[in-house]
């Protein structure tokens, strides 16, 4: 029985550092949404029915080499659309959105790291003949 409950706190010790984590990634991969998710900005930037396009472009102040992306809405005719104001509800809908589905994976894929690692420990452990350990 001691050695379930210390298997089931190490495991929840593992998940809750996995959590630690995965915060600070997901809230980072949140931030870069418009970047590498667009879909996903465009459902809470962009009106229903147009979609958030991004082009890459440099200034006169930019230094060389170095770009800035606009981003538009865009409609199903190809017609430039204002976007929904951004304010704290589109930005706390953009979090409520998109936060979860960065957070879920890294934190399932972290556990499962660190419990391989974990258990990968606990067997050289044993063949280096310190079992108690």
């Amino acid at each position: 029985m001691k050695a379930i409950t210390g298997c089931a706190a190490q495991s929840l010790l593992l998940l809750v550092i996995a959590g630690l984590a995965a915060v600070p990634l997901a809230c980072l991969a949140t931030l870069t949404a418009p970047l590498h998710s667009p879909g996903y900005a465009g459902r809470v930037f962009c009106p229903a029915g147009s979609q958030l396009e991004g082009e890459w472009y440099q200034t006169t102040y930019n230094e060389p080499g170095e770009r800035t992306l606009s981003v538009t809405c865009v409609d199903a005719q190809g017609n430039s659309v204002p976007a929904n104001p951004r304010n704290e509800t589109t930005l706390f809908n953009g979090i409520r959105l998109y936060f979860p589905v960065c957070f879920v994976p890294i934190v399932v894929l972290g556990a499962l790291a660190l419990v391989v690692v974990n258990g990968l420990i606990r067997v050289v452990r044993r063949k280096a003949g310190n079992p108690g350990q």
